[in-house]
């Protein structure tokens, strides 16, 4: 082998909660209930 080492580090896994969107896209909740793990947000007009 190179005599190289390597670690795991824990695992992070951040799962849509897709209640908390359908929510937002019906106007139940504000968008920013889920905007703050988003790096951009796009705006969708449902009418």
């Amino acid at each position: 082998m190179n005599g190289g080492s390597a670690t795991v580090g824990a695992a992070n896994s951040v799962r849509t909660d897709w209640q908390k969107v359908k929510d937002v896209l019906y106007g139940k909740r504000p968008i920013s209930d889920i905007e703050n793990n988003c790096s951009n947000v796009i705006e969708i007009d449902l009418r």
